[in-house]
């Protein structure tokens, strides 16, 4: 049984990202164009598993991949359905058909909808559970879950409101696994 399945999603979807004609979106785009690609930052980070692992490694500690699946693999479909619901086009569609040329890093990770991020929500998860099982690291754990949340704006392949509402969701997951358990 999943983690997520009792998981109210109706709370992200009420949380509507700005439509594709609206001036947020336009604005989006625009400081999308003025980030500067750092292509090896945005593939590094694109391996959410090698990020955190290598923490782990630095840290001399034992990486908890059956956690760090499970977290991903379970929080996937809540992540799916939500970008599904929402049906975000990526920016460099929508720049597309703005008559823009929106250069972008091409990642596999980034084929479907754009909202949320959901490398946003799972590196926050991730971070989040991390961090409680190794408090003294935390702040390893959290910067980790930031850059990779940013990569994909430096990719250009999400917008901030994308990362923004994807590390959010990331957090009412965490919270959601926390209350479940009584922790």
């Amino acid at each position: 049984m999943s983690l997520f399945s009792d998981f109210n999603i109706e709370q992200f979807k009420g949380k509507k990202p700005p439509s594709d004609g609206s001036l947020t979106t336009y604005k989006e785009i625009n400081d999308i164009k003025r980030t500067p690609i750092d292509k090896q930052f945005v593939e590094y980070n694109d391996d959410q598993e090698k990020v955190f692992k290598d923490i782990f490694q630095q840290k001399g500690i034992p990486f908890p991949e059956d956690t760090f699946k499970q977290l991903n693999n379970d929080s996937a479909d809540i992540i799916t359905k939500l970008k599904n619901y929402h049906g975000r086009t990526r920016p460099q569609g929508l720049a597309k058909g703005l008559g823009l040329n929106l250069d972008v890093v091409n990642m596999d990770t980034a084929k479907t909808k754009s909202y949320p991020s959901g490398h946003s929500a799972q590196s926050k998860l991730s971070a989040n559970a991390f961090s409680e099982m190794y408090p003294k690291y935390k702040r390893d754990f959290m910067q980790a879950a930031d850059n990779i949340s940013k990569s994909r704006l430096v990719g250009r392949v999400h917008y901030a409101s994308d990362s923004r509402v994807g590390e959010e969701l990331g957090d009412a997951m965490y919270n959601h696994i926390k209350q479940k358990n009584g922790v």
